[in-house]
């Protein structure tokens, strides 16, 4: 896709280039690589007769809460490294039948950070996928993959370098010194989403949400620097919200809101 294309229409062309491939590679800016990634994903499990996603069948929802059971991440971008027992484990778990939907979608995010080891255990399972897996790579640096991997794939170039993506990253960035610097830089970073246009909030909530999963693993395992797992916690379950909230076409004021309060105690008044 050309970069006004993938600037405009951002899921649709993604969509119907991917259907029926088993193997895809987004290539651009993280944070815009995982929304794409997750609309695919409801796409492909998506139980509608009509257009997917519909947004509305329980597989959708699902997707939309990231607890679908047939629906697996491995999280290159925050943890900095997948090795091979991940890949190994996840190979074993494709070999499953689904559970609920006719396909298992498995997202590996930065997937430029597979170590060799794990790009060659990848390799022959793209090479011999199982029928009803789908497997959605994204990688900000493409060319650090292997070739014979990204032979497997569909490629979609998702430009990195146009000002929306690039204040997707700083957005999560900003995010996430306002939870440590406190309530009152948190409040106000929750009130400036409500200039954010649809697209670039549901962005900012993805990315949000993966950077809590990780945090909060570290946190669990006593890594030093993170937040305490009761307030990432409440972030998820916020963020969460907001997502169902995004998914209903509720105004971005309300959204802006309902963080503001969920996260720091403040009533939820200030909306369109």
């Amino acid at each position: 896709m050309d970069q006004k294309k993938a600037a405009e229409t951002p899921y649709s062309e993604i969509i119907e280039i991917a259907a029926g491939q088993h193997a895809v590679l987004l290539a651009g800016a993280h944070a815009a690589c995982a929304a794409a990634a997750y609309e695919l994903t409801a796409a492909i499990l998506c139980s509608s007769p009509g257009k997917t996603p519909c947004r509305a069948c329980d597989h959708c929802r699902k997707v939309s809460r990231r607890v679908h059971p047939d629906m697996s991440v491995l999280n290159g971008s925050q943890t900095g490294m997948i090795y091979v027992d991940e890949i190994r484990a996840l190979r074993g778990d494709a070999v499953i039948l689904p559970n609920e939907a006719d396909k298992k979608v498995y997202l590996i995010f930065g997937a430029e950070y597979m170590n060799t080891a794990a790009q060659n255990a990848i390799l022959k399972l793209l090479e011999e996928p199982p029928p009803h897996a789908v497997f959605i790579l994204t990688a900000e640096n493409p060319a650090a993959l292997l070739m014979t991997v990204r032979s497997r794939c569909v490629e979609i170039y998702l430009h990195s370098q146009n000002d929306a993506q690039a204040d997707e990253s700083a957005d999560i960035e900003a995010f996430f010194k306002a939870l440590g610097d406190g309530p009152v830089a948190l409040l106000t970073f929750s009130f400036s989403l409500e200039k954010f246009e649809k697209d670039r909030l549901r962005s900012f909530v993805d990315g949000a949400r993966a950077g809590v999963v990780h945090r909060l693993r570290e946190a669990l395992l006593g890594a030093p620097g993170m937040p305490e797992a009761a307030l990432l916690l409440k972030v998820e379950c916020a963020l969460s919200r907001a997502d169902e909230f995004i998914e209903h076409n509720v105004g971005t004021g309300h959204i802006a809101g309902l963080l503001a309060a969920a996260l720091t105690g403040q009533s939820e008044d200030h909306h369109d």
